[in-house]
């Protein structure tokens, strides 16, 4: 999704409409995405690779309220697992404007480039810089990008 991340847009959603229940289809099979993606309340978890049998299972699972996690993921992690994560993330701490802009830092846009996508001056984007290496007591920008991976915001295999 250009612009935003599926972390992004689950935490937006979630945040406008808190009983919303979230499926993410997505082609990372990793624990760290998964988790924060939980963290932030999607409710099921499949990848786009599995049959479409198990899509309509996982649909009609999270639909009536319960937890799905795709076969192959569910090797790495239980449903059990799941309930112990705190529902607190990077994106309960920060600004839908925060986190656009680490977004775009973390896939390596300048600030010139931020400032055009998001319409903002050179300026705003370096106090959002500033502001994200606060709140997440982080020092560099490089630090930025090793904690947007570690959160799933980035993937390292796009």
């Amino acid at each position: 999704m250009p612009g935003l991340n599926g972390l992004e847009a689950t935490r937006q959603i979630k945040q406008r409409v808190p009983r919303t229940k979230i499926l993410i289809l997505t082609r990372h099979a990793n624990r760290a995405y998964l988790e924060s993606l939980i963290k932030v309340g999607a409710t099921g978890y499949i990848l786009k690779k599995s049959a479409a049998d198990e899509l309509i299972f996982a649909i009609e699972s999270v639909y009536q309220g319960d937890t799905y996690l795709d076969t192959a993921i569910s090797k790495q992690v239980t449903v059990n697992d799941l309930r112990g994560i705190k529902k607190e993330s990077w994106g309960q701490r920060l600004t839908s404007r925060q986190s656009e802009v680490l977004q775009l830092i973390a896939e390596g846009h300048p600030n010139r480039k931020i400032a055009d996508i998001l319409k903002i001056s050179v300026k705003t984007v370096e106090n959002h810089r500033t502001n994200l290496m606060q709140i997440l007591d982080l020092n560099s920008t490089a630090e930025l990008i090793q904690y947007s991976i570690r959160q799933g915001i980035i993937s390292l295999d796009d």
